[in-house]
């Protein structure tokens, strides 16, 4: 008799197949209950371990015993072919059967339930991506306070648990990029996108901000100020509060509020952060004298501490 043989006659081949099956169902059954209850991944893990180390002791034990209505008996005391083996066999089948069947509906089962939650959070998953603001002043240079502009909204939007942003790096890539905004919202995987322009002279802005709902390209919310750099701050708050409201996120604390600073010295650090982000060094020390000129009119601003700091 051959090796292989020996294994399906101790039943071996049976007992390897049933605890597999029944090992992935437990598996399947910690991943989802552990997480409900609090307990950690750590717990998870030595689940799965443990099934994997006593998966040579259940091997090795079936080789050795047979199962039978008697209970455990050493394989040499049940004679090979008999009413009791047979039915040892038998039972070892439904056995696998059954951890077979369990397991096939609670893995349909799962995947209908994601594919089903996925189509639902196509709709209602609160995701956003800010792009950088256009820069619509007459002079170029004026490009920092536009994306000065964007950034801090975005900054003040990623505080809310509820709302996903996607980061700066990845907006910010489509800068200047004559792309529609459905297909930047596929690349981005969001569902909603604000954008807008902004336009500055002097003491004076105008700004222009719309949110779009990205599966049918619809406008939600639009809005333009003209105010002064003085009320910057509340621009950005009303902003933040008009894209809760249309997400309809529902938030047990208040809307996040900008930390309002001088507006001189809120433009200062918006251009030193503009000029610190760029690769050239030499650019440094600019940014440097921007921030101390910031610091000076407001000696607590935290965000320009933290920015000088970063250039030393």
């Amino acid at each position: 008799m051959s090796f292989f043989q020996e294994l399906r006659r101790r039943n071996v081949i049976r007992v390897a197949a049933a605890y597999l099956a029944l090992a992935w169902l437990v598996v399947q059954i910690v991943e989802t209950l552990f997480p409900m209850f609090g307990v950690s991944d750590a717990t998870a893990r030595i689940v799965v371990v443990a099934l994997a180390i006593g998966f040579i002791p259940v091997l090795v034990l079936s080789w050795a015993f047979e199962w039978t209505p008697e209970g455990l008996k050493r394989d040499s005391a049940v004679e090979s072919g008999s009413p009791t083996a047979q039915a040892s066999a038998k039972r070892l089948d439904r056995i696998v059967i059954a951890a077979l069947a369990v397991a096939l509906t609670y893995f349909v089962v799962d995947e209908l339930l994601i594919e089903t939650q996925s189509a639902s959070s196509s709709h209602s998953d609160r995701s956003i991506a800010v792009l950088p603001f256009v820069n619509m002043s007459s002079d170029p240079e004026q490009d920092y306070f536009a994306d000065g502009i964007s950034e801090e909204l975005l900054n003040l939007l990623a505080r809310i648990p509820e709302l996903r942003v996607i980061s700066r790096t990845s907006a910010f890539a489509f800068k200047g990029k004559d792309i529609d905004i459905p297909e930047i919202a596929r690349a981005l995987n969001v569902t909603h996108v604000l954008e807008g322009s902004v336009r500055k002279s002097g003491n004076s802005i105008r700004i222009t901000v719309q949110l779009i709902q990205t599966d049918s390209d619809r406008h939600l919310w639009s809005e333009t100020y003209e105010r002064t750099l003085d009320d910057i701050f509340a621009i950005q708050d009303d902003v933040a509060e008009h894209v809760v409201d249309q997400l309809e996120i529902r938030l047990l604390a208040d809307v996040p509020r900008t930390k309002q600073v001088d507006p001189l010295a809120y433009e200062k650090y918006l251009q030193a952060r503009s000029i610190a982000g760029l690769s050239n060094r030499s650019q440094y020390s600019a940014a440097a004298k921007l921030l101390e000129a910031a610091l000076a009119i407001e000696p607590d601003y935290v965000d320009a501490m933290i920015r000088f700091g970063r250039l030393h």
